[in-house]
């Protein structure tokens, strides 16, 4: 498995390295160390390689994903932005809380379009509709967003351009963006 996940993505590769490399470390140099605790310390390492693996290369698109995408690059589009989404199949999957990854990034989103998402899914839930000042403190703040930006994903669909009106298919969580060469 880590053969096949390293050859798609070099961070893996080096993540796999550094925990190789660590767990070898403590094998050869440590004698405070039995082979249990080092065993115990590379399965440590490894399942935290998977979790960002999961995280950050989930194939799903997440409303996160949604609120970067544009369809500015097809011929015509002057902005193509917020794309419309039309959903089919939606899943909501357990993602680790972290706030302050979700107080990162909050600044970067256009909040009204993340919350038109949701809305639009079916999944705004207490999400208010108008960014709070106190967002970075307020926990249960974070944790409504964390669920609408990481949670909900969307499997199957479309995404509309709104000048166009050309639709982009999401098939098994992902978001075909690609473009025919007479909309370039």
């Amino acid at each position: 498995m880590l053969v096949s996940l390293n050859e798609k993505h070099p961070l893996m590769t080096t993540c796999v390295h550094v925990c190789m490399y660590m767990y070898c470390m403590y094998v050869h140099t440590s004698h405070t160390f039995n082979i249990h605790q080092c065993t115990y310390y590379y399965i440590c390492m490894y399942t935290l390689h998977l979790r960002l693996y999961t995280f950050y290369f989930s194939k799903n698109m997440k409303l996160l994903t949604h609120n970067m995408l544009t369809s500015r690059a097809m011929k015509g589009v002057m902005v193509g932005y917020p794309l419309k989404i039309i959903a089919r199949d939606i899943r909501v999957s357990e993602v680790d809380f972290n706030p302050e990854y979700i107080a990162r990034i909050i600044p970067k989103l256009d909040w009204t379009v993340l919350w038109k998402a949701a809305e639009s899914i079916g999944h705004v839930g207490e999400l208010p509709q108008i960014l709070i000042e106190d967002f970075e403190t307020n926990e249960d703040f974070l944790k409504k967003a964390h669920h609408v930006l990481l949670e909900v994903e969307v499997i199957n669909g479309d995404l509309l351009c709104p000048e166009s009106n050309r639709k982009f298919p999401i098939n098994d969580g992902i978001p075909n963006m690609l473009l025919n060469e007479d909309e370039v």
